[in-house]
């Protein structure tokens, strides 16, 4: 199982705190983890399932582990209870809308059609702005 995030919800984070210390908030400079909600917390088999349902083109093929020559947690998730707490950060995407843009961009890649990543960005502000979240305003 992995904390699946958009690239965007930590960079929303990191902004975040750089705010907070640009403006000489001192009690921030600690460490913070900006991670995803439990419910994006999947197993990788879960998430090749799922890109293979929202894009059946793709060729995932997670073969056989050998157990006993596997050197991973089986479990990594990441707490972001002091970023919710302190700096009042939360994350924006869903998995769902997580694997969506991460899919479109990749199909775009593919493509080999023009990626402007701009709308991804706007798409991630406007969701975050009807969320009401702090670094919107």
């Amino acid at each position: 199982i992995r904390p699946w995030q958009h690239v965007l919800e930590p960079l929303s984070g990191y902004l975040l705190l750089g705010q907070h210390l640009l403006e000489g908030n001192k009690s921030n400079t600690t460490k913070f983890n900006f991670g995803p909600e439990n419910s994006s917390c999947v197993s990788v088999g879960e998430m090749v399932e799922l890109i293979k349902s929202e894009w059946p083109k793709s060729t995932f093929n997670l073969g056989k582990v050998d157990p006993d020559n596997f050197h991973e947690a089986g479990l990594l998730k990441l707490n972001s209870e002091k970023a919710k707490n302190i700096l009042n950060w939360h994350p924006v995407w869903d998995l769902n809308e997580t694997l969506s843009a991460t899919i479109n961009w990749y199909k775009h890649r593919e493509d080999h059609a023009t990626i402007d990543s701009r709308k991804d960005l706007q798409r991630f502000i406007d969701s975050a702005q009807s969320k009401d979240l702090i670094w919107t305003k």
